[in-house]
């Protein structure tokens, strides 16, 4: 039974292996330009990290009345290597309020992994806050998607407060999960007198390299194998 499921896995794995040029070339195909905004984003866009490894889609976002730049198309959305970053074009950032003001960008989408699922997310937040009671911050909760039970998996924040103390990266490891869906919140306040900006926020995963993966498929095989042989001796 346990060598019949190890060979099961590994036939998963070799058809995803076979398959997967063939879906990275479609998605490749398909991939917007370089340029991409929010505001393309929000109207349908979907996108690959440079790696290839990661498929960002199904993106909504939701500015408050309070946010001081309520164009989408402001705000500059940047592919990383397993990853992206957002922040205001240059002429328009960073983004700040002052005073006795507030306001969020809610940004929902979805994140895939291509091959090897996801392991590891992180988060880092570039912003400042001047006067207690000002802060910056960005949370991030992460959710499986509906379809695979819509339970809660973990949270991230990065904050930076006026009052001195701040957290400007945070980092969580995940078991390991090919698709998720995600909430960020990308929050400013200033009480009176104080201000608070944020000039720039980088989202980050991890997946295996595709060596780490053959090196367990390897390892799968070489067990199925031994099994099999102690069950021959038997």
């Amino acid at each position: 039974m346990f060598a019949g499921g190890v060979e099961d896995e590994m036939v998963r794995i070799q058809t995803t292996s076979i398959a997967l040029p063939f879906l990275l070339l479609a998605l490749l195909l398909g991939a917007p330009a370089a340029g991409l905004t929010l505001g393309d984003l929000d109207a349908g866009e979907s996108f690959l990290s440079l790696s290839t490894r990661l498929f960002f889609t199904d993106f909504q976002v939701t500015p408050s009345p309070g946010l001081p730049v309520q164009d989408l198309d402001s705000y500059i959305v940047t592919r990383l290597q397993e990853g992206f970053s957002i922040e205001l074009e240059e002429g328009v950032g960073p983004l700040e309020v002052n005073h006795p003001q507030a306001g969020d960008l809610l940004i929902e989408y979805r994140v895939e992994a291509t091959a090897a699922p996801i392991t590891d997310a992180s988060l880092v937040l570039e912003g400042s806050a001047s006067g207690a009671g000002a802060f910056s911050a960005v949370t991030e909760d992460f959710f499986a998607v509906s379809g695979d039970g819509g339970a809660f998996i973990d949270d991230m924040i990065a904050v930076v407060t006026g009052g001195g103390s701040s957290q400007l990266t945070d980092a969580v490891v995940l078991a390991p999960v090919l698709r998720m869906d995600v909430i960020k919140d990308v929050q400013l306040s200033a009480a009176a007198g104080t201000s608070a900006s944020i000039t720039r926020v980088e989202q980050h995963f991890t997946t295996p390299e595709p060596s780490t993966i053959l090196c367990v498929a390897g390892g799968l095989a070489g067990l199925a194998l031994r099994r099999r042989a102690v069950s021959s001796d038997c």
